[in-house]
């Protein structure tokens, strides 16, 4: 649906489009900056031409996507991002032109919620560099089943998810809880409008939604969650982020904080690569959809054959 858009924008009005990392094929022509993220000092410094284009738009935009922050020069990277943003007018009180795009589709809502680590230093690649050197005891996983999961056998690892997935399969402990359709849900989007999910099936066996099976957890472990129900959870929820009262209202984002930063670290030289090796088969659900096979399937076939490589 993005890209359709950045097409239209070309069509309509001309945009010129650049690009850091893996030059893919986007079905429009751009101007290639770079393959790594070290590119963006080009774009800061002024050494690339593209630097210029940016410089001179009256409403400059900047997509990130969610392989650029994994590593562990992200906060460098992040940091590089939003002094360019500042520089060129992408942050502005009038225009907000910076753009995240993650890869779940329950991130926007827990970052919107403020589930991130207390300790700064914690991170995806610190939690799985400590469970790997066994100096970490326990490992929760809330659906994610996109990670090294080789390196997680030194930590007692708790699951919990809808389907018997690569972290699942890796678990010492299984928590089944309901899919997207078995149960009511907040949801934010990409553009960050809040929405609802509605049940329309009951979940199976002994499956329950995630907010259930945490608050049952935290009982028995004499740390209990302050709500009994969904109501009462989601009233705790709009008292910290008030914006999910407001269905399909599109809340303005609040940069201020972007203006203040600076550069405290340094990029890697390291290429960029996508965090989406496999596209039809990217998450769980995908993975258990026989259509989704079907598709994958149709797409390897149309390879080889365009490669000559069939036989």
């Amino acid at each position: 649906m993005l890209n359709s858009r950045i097409v239209n924008a070309i069509r309509h009005n001309d945009l010129p489009i650049g690009l850091i990392g893996e030059a893919v094929d986007l079905a429009y022509e751009y101007s290639h900056v770079g393959n790594g993220a070290a590119s963006l000092n080009d774009l800061l410094n002024g050494d690339h031409s593209f630097a210029k284009t940016l410089k001179d738009a009256k409403k400059p935009m900047i997509i990130v996507g969610q392989g650029a922050l994994v590593g562990d020069d992200a906060k460098a990277i992040f940091e590089t991002i939003a002094t360019l943003a500042n520089n060129i007018g992408a942050n502005t009180d009038d225009w907000n032109g910076l753009n995240f795009m993650q890869s779940a589709a329950s991130r926007v809502a827990a970052l919107d919620l403020g589930c991130v680590p207390k300790d700064e230093t914690v991170n995806y690649s610190s939690i799985l560099k400590s469970s790997k050197a066994g100096e970490l005891d326990l490992l929760f996983i809330l659906s994610a089943d996109e990670m090294r999961l080789c390196d997680l056998d030194n930590s007692f690892v708790v699951y919990m998810g809808t389907h018997g997935d690569v972290g699942a399969n890796s678990a010492d402990v299984i928590l089944p809880s309901s899919a997207y359709t078995e149960k009511y849900a907040t949801y934010v989007n990409l553009e960050g409008r809040p929405q609802l999910g509605q049940k329309a099936t009951f979940a199976p066996g002994d499956a329950k939604e995630d907010w259930a099976i945490l608050r049952a957890l935290s009982a028995h472990l004499g740390k209990t969650l302050p709500f009994d129900s969904l109501e009462e959870l989601r009233t705790k929820m709009y008292k910290v982020a008030p914006h999910f009262a407001h269905v399909g209202n599109l809340a303005t984002s609040d940069m201020s904080d972007i203006k203040n930063i600076t550069i405290s670290g340094e990029i890697s030289s390291t290429p960029l690569t996508s965090t989406i090796t496999d596209y039809y088969h990217s998450n769980p659900i995908a993975r258990a959809s026989t259509i989704m096979d079907n598709c994958k399937a149709a797409k390897l076939a149309a390879n080889l054959e365009a490669t000559g490589t069939n036989g």
